[in-house]
């Protein structure tokens, strides 16, 4: 049998004032799922994990809480804990002493179209859940963060699948959306369809054990990177982004601390005018000894930086960088920063650290120092480059799409790896739709 709970709840001035209890949260305890109740599927790579979510979601709701006001309680909005599905649905929750919804050990909760506003925690925290479900919802101006998920050490570990969906997430103190396991299981976080925008600190931030797949998000002006993977622990972070607008965020594009990126890596994202470098991998300025393992293909990377870290790609990694098939254009400071000087093939770099060549201009007694800039000082010319204009239809205007006589058009390599059916394969760059103008 469901259960609905549909109120306004809101501790009354009197109460408020004499209470002797610091909470009057709705404080849901459910029965724990035993040991034998919880999945522990594991998958074998992030699109393949999920596939497997869409085909398994929450069952349905036995407890449902709706159209509510719940504010100025001074805990939790809503707090929860147990296995038992739960379904949060167009409730509007602010203000509170702690997080907007609280969400415990085993839990398996659908939020949809809630606001979760000015919540002294998290607009949505989550700790050793199973499986959330987060769409359509609108999570701003929270203390700690907009979402916050996580997976701890304990007895049992927890297989944690989370869907973040189709929702606003802006103006959050302390990032976006922040994932961490500290566990041998990874959390699966699929986060696809959102704007992440003006949050302080990262728009997407993962930690450790957490496989990612990040793709059609719109994720700009954010007060440091827009995607950021690190980690403290022994197993990294996996990662697979893909055709996401990254833009005018204050640090880097992307920024792969550590880790690995499974069997797609980046590919197909637009990463424009942001203030550090496009895509990092380790950090600027550190002696580093990471193995970051990362394949860059078919990504857009143009008029990053504004110092001495604004390559469109830079690598201070010792690992294995893939960098294929990317149109590289008008960065501050070079096209490619790597200390290595191989890995790379078949991309297009023009007028990166305001320097350029053209076809007409090869024959300059310059072009061969003009072109090293491109690679910062590495040798000039990998396997397969163009060097020349990519003719974009109006970069004024954010479109990066190729006009017909683009040198980008055809001058791809073909991608060896079994899930890049459904990213470019013939033309450099990423295949973009527009952005608005700001």
């Amino acid at each position: 049998m469901n259960i609905s709970l549909i109120s306004s709840i809101k501790r009354p001035e009197a109460v408020r004032q004499q209470w002797p209890f610091p909470c009057l949260t709705l404080w849901i305890i459910l029965s724990c799922c035993a040991i034998t109740g919880c999945s522990n599927d594991i998958f074998n790579s992030p699109r393949i994990a999920l596939d497997t979510v869409k085909k398994n979601p929450i069952p349905e709701a036995h407890v449902i809480i709706t159209q509510n006001n719940i504010y100025q309680n001074n805990r939790s909005g809503i707090r929860t804990r147990g296995n038992m599905p739960i379904h949060i649905q167009k409730n509007n929750i602010y203000q509170n002493g702690q997080g907007g919804i609280n969400l415990n050990y085993s839990a398996r909760v659908r939020i949809t179209d809630c606001t979760l506003s000015q919540n002294k925690n998290s607009g949505i925290s989550a700790d050793n859940a199973i499986h959330l479900q987060i769409k359509r919802n609108k999570i701003l101006q929270n203390e700690r963060g907009g979402i916050r998920i996580r997976s701890a050490q304990q007895l049992t570990p927890t297989n944690t699948s989370v869907t973040i969906e189709n929702n606003s997430v802006f103006l959050n103190n302390n990032g976006g959306i922040h994932t961490v396991s500290d566990t041998s299981l990874p959390i699966r976080l699929h986060i696809s369809g959102n704007s992440i925008y003006r949050n302080q600190k990262t728009g997407i931030r993962i930690e450790d054990n957490v496989h990612m797949t990040a793709f059609n998000n719109e994720i700009y002006k954010n007060s440091t990177s827009g995607i950021a993977a690190y980690s403290n622990k022994a197993v990294s972070p996996m990662l697979d982004a893909y055709q996401n607008k990254i833009f005018f965020n204050q640090g880097s594009g992307i920024l792969i601390h550590s880790g690995i990126t499974g069997q797609i890596g980046l590919s197909n994202n637009l990463v424009f005018n942001n203030y550090r470098g496009g895509i990092a991998c380790g950090l600027w300025g550190e002696s580093s000894n990471e193995q970051i393992d990362v394949e860059i293909f078919h990504n857009t990377i143009v008029a990053n930086g504004s110092d001495a870290e604004g390559a469109g790609i830079r690598n201070d990694s010792i690992g294995n960088v893939k960098i294929k098939n990317n149109i590289i254009a008008y960065n501050f400071t070079t096209g490619i920063m790597t200390d290595k000087c191989w890995g790379s093939s078949y991309n297009l770099l023009f007028a990166n650290g305001e320097t350029s060549t053209t076809s007409e201009l090869s024959t300059s007694p310059l072009s061969f120092l003009i072109d090293k800039k491109q690679y910062a000082g590495c040798q000039t010319w990998q396997r397969g480059d163009v060097l020349d204009v990519p003719e974009f239809t109006n970069p004024d205007q954010y479109n990066f799409t190729l006009q017909m006589h683009s040198p980008a058009i055809g001058a791809a390599a073909p991608i060896n790896s079994a899930y890049f059916h459904d990213t470019p394969s013939d033309n450099l760059g990423a295949n973009l739709f527009l952005i608005p103008a700001e």
